[in-house]
């Protein structure tokens, strides 16, 4: 096993001991805990992973927008099915971070996962915006 590998998988074991001991003591982790893990987890991965092997996302609605169609107000994309924790994460981001416009509106949009159609079109956007 690669040093990399190792150490990937020793984080996957300890966040897996981490998740099942939260809920077998009923331990909830703090806001700030999470953030900081899903942006070391982000840190970790952004040099391994290629933005054309996103197979997953998440997306943010808001469901009191008028009309039949729904405008995507912000995707994120994942390599992995993304999680509780990390729709939590997303709404903490966008509750905090100024830098995305929605601090004052996110108590009320919705995180939903992207549907197939939707991943693909983001990713293609992505691919595109890093080879201009």
């Amino acid at each position: 096993m690669e040093k990399k590998a190792a150490i990937k998988a020793l984080f996957e074991l300890y966040e897996q001991q981490i998740t099942e001991l939260c809920l077998i003591s009923k331990i909830e982790l703090g806001d700030d805990v999470i953030v900081e893990i899903q942006r070391l987890k982000e840190i970790i991965n952004s040099n391994q992973q290629d933005p054309k092997d996103i197979k997953y996302g998440l997306m943010v609605v808001d469901p009191n927008q008028e009309g039949e169609m729904l405008d995507i107000i912000h995707f994120v994309g994942y390599w992995e099915k993304p999680t509780k924790l990390d729709a939590d994460s997303l709404r903490k981001e966008l509750m905090t971070d100024e830098e995305f416009g929605l601090t004052e509106i996110t108590h009320r949009l919705d995180i939903l996962s992207a549907p197939d159609h939707i991943v693909e079109k983001y990713v293609k956007e992505i691919i595109t915006s890093e080879e201009n």
